[in-house]
């Protein structure tokens, strides 16, 4: 009944025809253009946004690869995250202030500087741990072109697999915006993936078990749960290889695993208390769930985790991808579980958690990237078939036809994904750093200028341009109060900047910080708006009051003052 139901299948949705010989250098060349220009957008991006950071995980790898560069103490003092994207953050943090090592700066000073908020104080130190986790992810997308033309055994996929990952605003969004653990657990689960799909094709105890098993130690390195990715070397080593060998080919893979996760993360044994109670917290912590964002095990956690690919994907997306799915387990069913068995392992490790962040699936992008390019391939294959079999179509167009099905086929496919591209390639600017571009060209420099504490504002720059400044805290003082204070001082005119209020969801105390947030609000009336910038409300109740940068803020003069 199976076989039956299989060749039912693969009459319907047909794969394209295995292609065992070289790849066509010309697809190459393509998956290294666009891989550059992935990269190229991520260092564009990061550049628009220093030396301001936007999330405050952040903190967690930068305040100990700070430690790590300054007093070369390598402990990583908790293990609440693992401890390689530290590591790997405090190597380019190293880079970056041997670098900028000709740069002027009193003696004694820390070479790394303030590494948090509210701004950078040498961007370029930080701005090479961020440049280096961007081409991880650089590198997340190439291994997933070569795991998806290893599972398919067809060469476009080489390159469609990796345009849809680039397409993911998740994975996107993660892989530029600040030093985040999981792109870095994609980028060695995607190699793992890659590593074993290779594998399957020369079966041996090195390329089935002890090169992903080594990816897989590295994932769990930085990011516990992705060490899960072991599964897919596992599961390959029992169906490719001779009976004899299967058991020791995946105790291979685990101790592959094992010794680079060990290599990767040494206090793990050197101070195995520590690490042992770090991680039995935090997995107290994803069971218990975290303050709004928690829901109940089971059935709520498998939708939120749907609701998220459907967000990134659309209906068409996640029916390409159960296309490509269904397709694929026709044709190849023991490939086809060597792929979806780390999505199944992760996913019942989540499933039972009441902790959810859609971070956490990032590192199954990259393999349903590769369904979803099956499931493209599939209905090209189906439509050019229908075409080519139709009268109807002028022989004249017929050479056409494959561009433009293709073209049909991702516009209909991908059109979820698709329209985030604009976003992607429209570098992101701090709205800080528009204020200062439209200061140098609009406001002369014998202006004085009200600046809020809370903004965050280097200002390093203006103070090299010789404007006045008077930096004030205007949640403690009130706007009128602090600028008015500054103009009956002051002979010229005077500008403030003036944030836009907004408070944050908290247990406790949210109904008298949205009262806060309005009577600030309400105090601009006096105030002539002379330009815009941001989106972001700056925050009246939080440790941190742009915690996402571009906050949103006016620079507007004063109608009167207290003088007149």
């Amino acid at each position: 009944m199976l076989s039956e139901a299989a060749l039912i299948v693969r009459r319907i949705l047909p794969l394209p025809r295995p292609d065992g010989s070289r790849l066509p250098r010309r697809l190459v060349l393509l998956l290294a253009v666009l891989c550059l220009a992935a990269l190229w957008i991520r260092l564009a991006h990061i550049a628009g946004t220093l030396p301001y950071p936007r999330h405050i995980d952040e903190v967690r790898i930068t305040a100990r690869a700070h430690g790590m560069v300054t007093t070369g103490e390598y402990h990583p003092v908790d293990f609440i995250y693992p401890a390689l994207p530290r590591y790997l953050a405090a190597a380019a943090m190293a880079a970056g202030v041997a670098w900028t090592s000709g740069e002027t700066q009193p003696a004694g000073t820390d070479p790394v500087g303030l590494w948090t908020y509210p701004h950078y104080e040498r961007p370029a130190v930080i701005g090479a741990a961020r440049r280096l986790f961007a081409l991880l992810s650089v590198v997340a997308l190439g291994a997933t072109g070569v795991a998806a033309w290893r599972f398919l055994q067809w060469p476009g996929a080489l390159l469609l697999a990796p345009l849809v990952l680039a397409t993911s605003r998740l994975f996107f969004t993660h892989s530029w915006e600040y030093l985040n653990v999981d792109v870095v657990a994609a980028c060695f689960a995607a190699l793992g993936l890659a590593a074993c799909l290779h594998g399957t094709r020369r079966p041996s105890v090195a390329t089935l078990a002890i090169v992903p098993g080594i990816c897989a130690g590295l994932a769990a390195a930085s990011k516990y749960p992705s060490g899960l990715v072991l599964a897919p070397a596992v599961v390959a080593s029992v169906l490719y290889l001779e009976p004899g060998r299967r058991l020791a080919a995946a105790a291979a893979a685990a101790a592959a695993a094992a010794a680079a996760f060990v290599a990767a993360v040494p206090h793990s044994v050197l101070d195995h208390p520590r690490f042992l109670g770090d991680l039995f917290a935090e997995a107290g912590r994803y069971a218990g769930g975290v303050a709004r964002y928690a829901d109940d095990p089971g059935l709520p956690q498998l939708a939120f985790y749907g609701r998220h690919f459907l967000g990134q994907l659309g209906w068409t997306g996640l029916l390409a991808a159960g296309v490509g799915l269904a397709a694929a387990a026709a044709a190849d069913w023991r490939r086809t579980l060597v792929l979806v068995s780390f999505p199944l392992a992760l996913l019942a490790l989540l499933t039972p958690q009441r902790a959810q962040f859609a971070r956490n699936v990032l590192p199954l992008h990259p393999f349903v990237a590769v369904l979803v390019a099956g499931g493209l391939a599939v209905a090209h294959g189906r439509l050019m078939q229908a075409l080519e079999r139709s009268a109807r179509t002028p022989a004249r167009l017929r050479p056409l036809l494959p561009g433009a099905v293709w073209l049909a086929v991702c516009g209909v496919g991908l059109a979820t994904p698709l329209a985030h591209l604009p976003d992607q390639t429209r570098a992101t600017v701090d709205s800080r750093r528009e204020a200062l571009a439209w200061l140098d060209r609009r406001l002369p420099t014998y202006w004085t200028l009200v600046v809020p504490a809370e903004l965050g504002i280097d200002l390093r720059e203006l103070q090299r341009r010789g404007y006045p400044l008077h930096v004030v805290d205007y949640r403690s003082l009130g706007t009128l109060a602090a600028v008015d204070a500054v103009a009956g001082r002051t002979r010229g005119p005077v500008a403030a900047f003036l944030p836009r209020w907004g408070h944050a969801e908290q247990p406790e105390g949210t109904a008298a910080a949205a009262r806060r947030a309005d009577e600030l609000n309400r105090t601009v009336s006096p105030f002539v708006p002379l330009a815009w910038f941001g989106h972001n409300p700056v925050l009246v109740n939080y440790p941190f009051p742009v915690p996402w940068g571009g906050p949103a803020f006016s620079i507007a003069a004063r109608s009167t003052t207290p003088r007149e």
